[in-house]
């Protein structure tokens, strides 16, 4: 009888090299979980230039999320609009956020 090999658990690795795009789609199936109205611009060639991404909302919170890979950087343009809009409205958050950043969106959208 040939011996049985038994395999190893399958370690969890984070994938942090994740495209603009798909991350932003993983935000949104977090906020949805969470019950949050959410908007995203589809087609931004004629919106504003540098406005956030994502636009989150439920009772009482109203978030605005510039999702960016771990090399991405930020326009002067998305800059000011997170800075415009975190100094505007009390209440408003306005973030920068990437894959290493998930544990801390998973623990703040909560």
């Amino acid at each position: 009888m040939p011996a049985i090999r038994r395999r190893r658990p399958a370690r969890v690795v984070r994938r942090l090299h994740v495209t603009e795009k798909d991350f932003m789609h993983q935000v949104m199936d977090l906020a949805k979980l969470y019950n949050y109205l959410i908007y995203h611009t589809h087609n931004s060639q004629r919106s504003q230039p540098g406005y956030p991404d994502l636009c989150l909302v439920r009772p009482g919170r109203l978030v605005f999320l510039e999702c960016k890979t771990e090399m991405g950087t930020l326009t002067p343009h998305q800059a000011m609009w997170l800075a415009v809009l975190n100094d505007s409205v009390p209440g408003v958050h306005a973030l920068c956020v990437r894959p290493s950043d998930w544990d801390q969106l998973v623990e703040w959208l909560r």
